[in-house]
């Protein structure tokens, strides 16, 4: 997951300033959080899983 968001992270840097590309990754984790623990089949907040910051 870590790689994903790194991956995504670099194309939003090229795309976009550094205040935009702020929120978009924070949503982007988010999402990538959320799919993360649905799929390891866990009840727990998103809140607990690692944060994957770059």
């Amino acid at each position: 997951m870590k790689i994903e968001a790194k991956i995504v992270a670099e194309k939003l840097n090229r795309r976009f300033g550094p205040y935009k590309r702020t929120k978009k990754i924070r949503r982007v984790q988010l999402k990538l959080q959320a799919v993360g623990l649905r799929e390891e089949g866990t009840n727990q907040p998103a809140t607990t899983a690692p944060s994957t910051a770059v």
